[in-house]
């Protein structure tokens, strides 16, 4: 799975309209990639990271809420991103109430659209 999103991250880097969604995607697949310990994919995953502009231009958005925001994007549960960032929900309910705020968002649904139009600052 996390080798499929990489390669959606991949595809989606190319489309300039897409950088939100690709960063999210690339984000989630790296984190997967290093608790499954694979080095190689690992580092192309942080290598496209590297070569996409800058998440938090602009947003404000941590690292982490921007790591949450496009786990929020691919439809996961708030259960289901503590369960892949080994948090509690209450820090994930903790960061994706900060995102919202950040982002200048009011639902979840506005901030995945936020996410995948890769729009930070701009109210979705």
């Amino acid at each position: 799975m996390a080798l499929s999103r990489l390669g959606w991250a991949q595809c989606l880097a190319t489309d300039a309209t897409s950088t939100g969604a690709s960063r999210a995607l690339a984000e989630s697949a790296a984190a997967e990639l290093r608790r499954l310990d694979l080095p190689g994919p690992s580092r192309r995953a942080s290598d496209l990271l590297a070569a996409l502009p800058g998440p938090t231009t602009g947003s404000g958005l941590t690292a982490r809420e921007v790591e949450v925001a496009g786990l929020v994007a691919q439809g996961l549960t708030n259960q289901q991103i503590a369960t892949q960032l080994f948090l509690s929900v209450r820090t994930v309910e903790s960061h994706v109430r900060a995102a919202l705020a950040k982002a200048g968002q009011t639902s979840r649904t506005e901030l995945a659209v936020w996410v995948v139009r890769g729009l930070p600052g701009r109210r979705g």
